[in-house]
């Protein structure tokens, strides 16, 4: 606030044209998460823009009721998540939101996250058919002709892998690149990661899965070269059958082992059952 001769005090973050909501108070118990989430909706219902500075840190403990070490916690939540840019000496600041950085930290958080991967199939499943009527509409000669191309590397895969995943998410993403969705061709991107992740499971499955995999994506191709709408969806849903399983797979690798779960270098764990038998 500013004092008496109408200056803001030394030291206070730079003024802006309206007045600031201010934060509620943070509970004791789950304080790290709580004083994350205060800060980012204090920015939300502030309105603050790439640049704008955040108040001090002893003011953001005070507001909050919590210790400075709670709102650096918080803060450098915030920094991780691509949202502030804390500077030493001079405070915190918002970030200029880029999108691609945003999906990139989702793609990374869902090596650590196992229903959100099946969701998220789910929802690429719903993307692709209310997409794919514009899709259809705004094809165009290129297009169909990369389809080909894709289908064509697909057919070269001797197996199940990498190299047989990659072209089955590019030619997806081919298919949807003229309904002007920025966002929804990162979502394939998204994808090609999470297919990596799974790939080498999928070596193991037997070759009459991939042709069955490789018809579906011949007719898909097909239908979408005629622009027959009914037979595209049947085609896509075709596509799709093999996503439960790779759901799961992905799934599985993607989620790390915990570090409870790992023998500790240089553990003896029958010593150990002995020196517990002793005990009792």
């Amino acid at each position: 606030m500013k004092g008496r001769t109408g200056r803001p005090p030394e030291g206070a973050p730079r003024a802006t044209v309206r007045s600031r909501r201010g934060l509620k108070p943070v509970r004791i118990a789950l304080r790290y998460r709580e004083t994350r989430d205060r800060i980012r909706d204090y920015i939300l219902d502030n309105r603050l823009r790439g640049g704008d500075p955040l108040p001090s840190e002893p003011s953001l403990a005070r507001q909050l009721g919590v210790s400075r070490n709670a709102v650096r916690e918080g803060l450098r939540a915030l920094e991780a998540q691509g949202i502030l840019d804390v500077r030493a000496g001079l405070g915190s600041f918002v970030r200029e939101v880029v999108l691609d950085d945003l999906l990139a930290s989702f793609a990374y958080s869902l090596f650590f996250d196992r229903d959100a991967v099946d969701e998220l199939y789910l929802i690429r499943q719903k993307l692709e058919e209310n997409f794919l009527p514009s899709a259809l509409a705004n094809l165009s000669p290129e297009t169909v002709a990369e389809l080909h191309r894709l289908l064509s590397g697909m057919d070269g895969c001797p197996s199940w892998g990498a190299r047989y995943l990659d072209y089955d998410i590019r030619l997806h993403r081919a298919i949807f690149s003229g309904v002007g969705n920025r966002t929804l061709l990162k979502l394939f991107d998204i994808f090609r990661v999470i297919n990596r992740r799974a790939s080498h499971v999928l070596k193991r499955r037997p070759t009459s899965q991939l042709r069955d995999d490789f018809a579906a994506h011949v007719a898909l191709v097909e239908a979408v070269a005629r622009r027959d709408l009914p037979a595209a969806r049947r085609a896509l849903r075709r596509s799709w059958a093999r996503f439960p399983t790779l759901s799961l797979e992905a799934r599985v690798q993607t989620v790390p082992q915990r570090p409870a779960d790992r023998p500790r270098p240089g553990a003896n764990p029958a010593g150990a059952r002995r020196r517990r038998s002793k005990s009792h």
